[in-house]
């Protein structure tokens, strides 16, 4: 491996900051589509799309603290796919705008800076480790994180996207000590790694908001695969604050599971919406997002932990199910509350394979 890169990945690797500087993006090379590359400023890069679709190769893509990288494409459901061929992980730094769509591909790791900003109509960032500490905005759209050797991508009738990891990969991880919004969109962290030496494919300390909109509610999935640990300290928001929106929904799947210091709210002005850590109801098959998961092996929620799915106004209660095949430890509090102008109380299950305890919330 190339020594920046070996050093970089070590970097990450030990989740120490990077505040080295980098140059834009370099080596641009049209694969498929219609773009052109131009440089209005030293310290920024537009790439302007008139395809609905393009593929751009390049050697580099890096954005350094006070550079900018702008897509300007057709519309919010423009795809630009940016492969990065050569041996460097991708550190971002700088702005990266666009008006729709954009995929960064990189199997050398990506690095999402405390100073990155991502304003976008939808990202997904692909490679084997992803360390995000910035801010990444996709409202009404999607931004996906995934970390393995394979995937596939597909869009929704309503033009969310899907993301399934096909193959795993050694040293997968996704990492957020940022920011990501979404909101009336989805957003899906998501790993896989090939051998069982990891310890955690998904971290999540940071804040992800996907709260419902009047169109169309909030979604975010973290899922660590059959192999992956997954651990949250940090805020999953998927509520819904409009006053007819109903809660979102949360999905948290792997292998093993721990909430410390968690908050999952799915709560709604109009009802609650739904959570899900570690299965679905009694253990039944679960599929999120169009994609089966994984029951998990082991559930823990120490006491500093909150999951609500409230309704907040008139309307009932959601859903929270914590579910393992074998341990589920469960020391927070959880609330799936009818509204206080009327509405039923939701269900509250925590359950492992030998022990169930199911409550109907008046």
């Amino acid at each position: 491996m190339h020594r920046r890169a070996a050093l970089l990945a070590a970097i990450l690797s030990l989740g120490f900051p990077v505040n080295q500087a980098w140059a834009l993006p370099t080596g641009n090379q049209l694969v498929a589509g219609a773009a052109t590359v131009s440089s209005p400023t030293p310290t920024s890069l537009a790439i302007t799309q008139t395809s609905g679709k393009a593929i751009i190769n390049w050697q580099s893509f890096n954005i350094g603290a006070a550079e900018q990288v702008r897509f300007i494409q057709p519309g919010a459901s423009s795809v630009a796919l940016n492969r990065v061929l050569g041996a460097d992980p991708s550190a971002i730094y700088g702005q990266l705008s666009a008006n729709g769509q954009v995929y960064l591909v990189n199997p050398n790791g990506i690095l999402f800076g405390p100073t990155a900003r991502v304003d976008v109509g939808g990202l997904v960032a692909s490679t084997l480790n992803i360390a995000n500490a910035g801010t990444i905005s996709a409202n009404g759209g999607s931004a996906a994180l995934a970390a393995g050797e394979k995937l596939t991508l597909d869009f929704d009738g309503d033009n969310l996207l899907k993301i399934k990891v096909d193959a795993a990969a050694l040293n997968a991880q996704v990492a957020n000590s940022g920011a990501i919004v979404a909101d009336g969109g989805r957003v899906a962290l998501t790993a896989r790694a090939a051998g069982d030496l990891m310890g955690s494919v998904i971290n999540h300390s940071g804040t992800i908001r996907a709260t419902s909109m009047v169109k169309r509610n909030g979604e975010i999935v973290l899922d660590g695969g059959t192999r992956g640990s997954v651990a949250v300290s940090g805020t999953l928001d998927a509520s819904g604050a409009q006053s007819a929106s109903g809660g979102g929904s949360i999905g948290v799947f792997g292998r093993d599971i721990a909430l410390q210091g968690a908050s999952l709210d799915a709560s709604g002005q109009g009802a609650g919406g739904g959570v899900l850590v570690g299965g679905a109801p009694h253990g039944a098959p679960a599929v999120v997002a169009g994609n089966p998961v994984t029951n998990a092996r082991s559930v823990s929620m120490d006491a500093a932990s909150a999951i609500s799915a409230d309704a907040r106004s008139r309307g009932d209660g959601g859903k929270v199910v914590l579910w393992s095949d074998e341990s589920t430890k469960f020391d927070g509090r959880i609330s799936a509350r009818g509204g206080p102008a009327g509405g039923n109380g939701g269900l509250v299950e925590t359950s492992g394979r030998s022990s169930r305890s199911v409550t109907a919330l008046a």
